[in-house]
């Protein structure tokens, strides 16, 4: 905690477009600020090594108008998720570059049964399938106890096309590419248990 706040002793300022003004307050949609989500971001640097930020965007069918954004009804938000959530990854070299091409999200999500509410474990799959963007939800069959496809989309941007890329990035402790980079603390850590 303190090695975060000698960090952030001096606060950073947010510089975006009128439309992305909201990051301050509600980078994720649950009312965390972008603030507070880059410290949940080191926090996981400093102790795993590393973290990852999802971009997400509502499912559309078409451009999304300027009232739409800013209403809130449909806009952007940034998903973080801890190392240990990120279960698998591919790169595909495609010309002289290598883009991201597969993610896998371990999520818990609410399972509403009447008035019973439990938790449910599935996986996210980003990938990109014949140069667009598809998102899959994965969750476990209760009766077959295999995992199966519950949903499949083609996000597309505000201005109604479809994604190239995979909006997601990793954040390392050395740089921000794939490769799990040590945790900061470890040696620390493994002094303090001696």
């Amino acid at each position: 905690a303190s090695l975060i706040g000698s960090v952030y002793r001096k606060a950073p300022t947010l510089s975006v477009p009128a439309n992305l003004a909201y990051m301050a307050t509600d980078c994720d949609g649950n009312g965390l600020s972008i603030y507070q989500q880059s410290q949940k971001s080191l926090e996981d640097v400093l102790t795993t090594g590393r973290c990852g930020l999802l971009v997400d965007f509502p499912q559309t069918d078409g451009a999304v108008s300027l009232a739409d954004m800013q209403s809130g009804l449909i806009r952007a938000n940034i998903c973080h998720y801890d190392a240990e959530n990120i279960v698998n990854w591919q790169h595909t070299r495609i010309g002289g570059k290598s883009l991201l091409s597969k993610v896998v999200l371990s999520e818990s999500v609410d399972s509403v049964d009447g008035f019973v509410t439990t938790k449910v474990k599935q996986y996210r799959e980003l990938s990109l399938d014949g140069g667009l963007y598809v998102v899959r939800i994965w969750q476990k069959n209760q009766n077959t106890q295999e995992f199966e496809i519950v949903s499949e989309a083609t996000p597309k941007q505000a201005n109604g096309q479809p994604w190239s890329i995979i909006p997601f990035t990793f954040v390392g402790a050395i740089n921000n590419d794939a490769s799990i980079d040590q945790a900061p603390l470890f040696d620390l850590a493994c002094v303090n248990r001696k």
